[in-house]
C-alpha cells in the first residue's frame, strides 16, 4: 500500500500538470508558437540554469557516476544498432524505417525525464541524469542524422553527411552541455559559497520554472489528428519506447549490480517517451513525419502508466 501511494504522490501531479496542458491548448490558452518559443526558452535557458544550479551545490564526486555513464552510452548505441538491423526486416519503406527507428530510441529525457526522476528521486537524481543526457543528447541528434542518412532519406532526397566540424559543433554549442560544464566549475571553485545572495534567488527562480512549464506546454502540444493512417507502426515503436526497453534496460542493470537511484536514473533515460524533436528531426530529413507525430502522442500517453508500473515496481523492491 504505501509503495501503491509513494506511486501515486510522485507520477500524478505531473500527469495533472500534463492534462492541465492538454486542456489549455484546447481551448487555444496554449496556442503552438507559444508552445514552440516555451521549449526554445526550456532547452535553452532554464534547464541548463537548473543543471548549473544543482551540479554548482552538489559534490562532482557524489553526482558523477562513469559506470552509469558507460551503460547509458553504450546500451544507448547497442539499442540504435539493433532497431537498425531489425525494423527493416518488418517495414519496406526507408522514411518509415527511418522515423520507426528514431521514434523508438530518442526519448525526451530533459523536457520530461528530469520532471519525472526530480519528483521520485529527489534533485541529486536529477542532476545526474542531466549530466548524462548531456552526453546522450548530442548523440541522439548523430545518431538520428545517421539513421535517415543511412536510409538515404533526406529533404533534398540526397543523403546527409555529418562532417566532424558540424559533429564538435553540435556538441560544443549544446545548452545542456555549457550548463553541465559551467556547474562543474562552479563546483570545483565554490562559487555557491560566495555568490551574492540577489543572484542565487535569482538563479532559483529561473530553475522553478522547469517543472511547471515544461508539462504545461508538453501537455499542450500532445496531437490525435490523423491516428487512424499509421496507428499499428506508431503503437508499435511507443510500446517499444515505454516499455520493452526499458524492462531490458532495467533487468539487463540489475543484473551487473545497479541499484536504487541509479535503476531509477536509467527506468527515465530508456522508458522516457519520444522527443518532441524527433518530429521535427522526420521532417527535416524527409522521413514520415505523420508516424513521428504519433509516435510522440502515443509515447506520452503510454508512459503515465508504465512510468507508474516501474515506479511502483521499484518502491515495492526498496530501491527508491
Amino acid at each position: 500500500m504505501e509503495a501503491l501511494r509513494f506511486s501515486f504522490n510522485s507520477i500524478f501531479p505531473i500527469v495533472l500538470l500534463m492534462a492541465l496542458g492538454l486542456f489549455l491548448g484546447r481551448i487555444g490558452l496554449i496556442k503552438q508558437q507559444l508552445i514552440d518559443d516555451s521549449t526554445k526558452l526550456l532547452f535553452n535557458v532554464a534547464i541548463p540554469v537548473l543543471i548549473f544550479v544543482d551540479l554548482m551545490n552538489s559534490e562532482i564526486g557524489e553526482t558523477f557516476d562513469p559506470k552509469l555513464m558507460l551503460f547509458s552510452v553504450l546500451g544507448l548505441v547497442v539499442v540504435v544498432l539493433l532497431l537498425r538491423l531489425a525494423v527493416p526486416r518488418f517495414i519496406r519503406e526507408p522514411a518509415a524505417v527511418a522515423t520507426f527507428v528514431q521514434g523508438c530510441f530518442r526519448a525526451n529525457i530533459i523536457i520530461l525525464g528530469i520532471p519525472i526522476i526530480s519528483n521520485v528521486c529527489g534533485d541529486l537524481a536529477a542532476t545526474r541524469l542531466a549530466m548524462i543526457a548531456s552526453v546522450i543528447g548530442p548523440l541522439y541528434s548523430v545518431f538520428a542524422v545517421l539513421i535517415f542518412a543511412s536510409c538515404s532519406v533526406s529533404a533534398d532526397g540526397e543523403k546527409t553527411r555529418l562532417s566532424g566540424k558540424a559533429m564538435l559543433k553540435l556538441i560544443c554549442t549544446n545548452p545542456i552541455i555549457i550548463g553541465c560544464l559551467a556547474g562543474v566549475i562552479a563546483s570545483a571553485l565554490q562559487l555557491g559559497d560566495h555568490m551574492p545572495q540577489v543572484l542565487s534567488k535569482s538563479l532559483d527562480e529561473l530553475a522553478g520554472m522547469v517543472l511547471p512549464l515544461s508539462l504545461l506546454v508538453q501537455g499542450a502540444g500532445i496531437r490525435f489528428q490523423g491516428v487512424g493512417q499509421c496507428l499499428r507502426r506508431s503503437l508499435a515503436a511507443a510500446l517499444i519506447k515505454t516499455l520493452l526497453l526499458p524492462i531490458a534496460a532495467l533487468l539487463i542493470a540489475w543484473l551487473l549490480g545497479f541499484r536504487g537511484m541509479d535503476l531509477a536514473v536509467l527506468m527515465v533515460i530508456f522508458g522516457a517517451p519520444a522527443s518532441v524533436s524527433s518530429f521535427a528531426m522526420a521532417h527535416q530529413m524527409g522521413g514520415d513525419h505523420k508516424m513521428a507525430s504519433m509516435i510522440v502522442v502515443f509515447s506520452n500517453v503510454l508512459c503515465i502508466f508504465t512510468i507508474f508500473g516501474f515506479v511502483f515496481c521499484l518502491r515495492s523492491l526498496g530501491q527508491i
